[in-house]
């Protein structure tokens, strides 16, 4: 990773010994921190190349996202069609249903009107029989007092 790192370790040998160390140890040290400095240690080079990594993952992310998110509106749009069909489906039947429903009751209706008709026919016949039963009675009661009176009238003038 690292390349260009500066750490001194004279200045750091000469601060442990002046610390009181060993220069044995003093510069064991500093080889071993020195090596985890440029080990560990990134670098203005290390920076620029994870940020060109970074932008680059970024904009495969954003492609990745943009094929995903039309991928979903086209779902969606699938989806909201296959929804009017079904809805429209649904309300042709509901149409075609109310329409045998109200022909269903018409009918009906107009069969009650016919067993209305029929009955007010019977008993429009009934009544027209009557009436001309108690005419029948009161021409012929008429007559016959008309006869009665004819014949009194013959009788008084004879």
């Amino acid at each position: 990773m690292n390349t260009h790192v500066s750490f001194n370790t004279h200045a750091f040998v000469k601060r442990l010994e002046s610390a009181g160390m060993d220069v044995a140890q003093a510069e064991a040290l500093a080889d071993a921190l020195g090596e985890i400095v440029f080990e560990t240690t990134a670098t203005k080079s290390d920076l620029r190349e994870l940020e060109l990594r970074l932008t680059g993952n970024h904009k495969d992310l954003e492609l990745q996202l943009a094929g995903n998110l039309k991928d979903l509106e086209l779902k969606i749009a699938g989806d909201l069609k296959n929804l009017e069909v079904k809805i429209t489906g649904d309300l042709k039947d509901l149409e075609l249903k109310i329409a045998g429903d109200l022909k269903d009751q018409e009918l009906k209706i107009t069969g009650d009107l016919k067993d209305q008709e029929v009955k007010l026919s019977g008993a429009l016949k009934d009544l027209e029989l009557r009436l001309m039963s108690r005419l029948g009675a009161v021409v012929a009661g008429s007559t016959a007092l008309t006869i009665a009176i004819l014949g009194a009238l013959i009788t008084l003038k004879g």
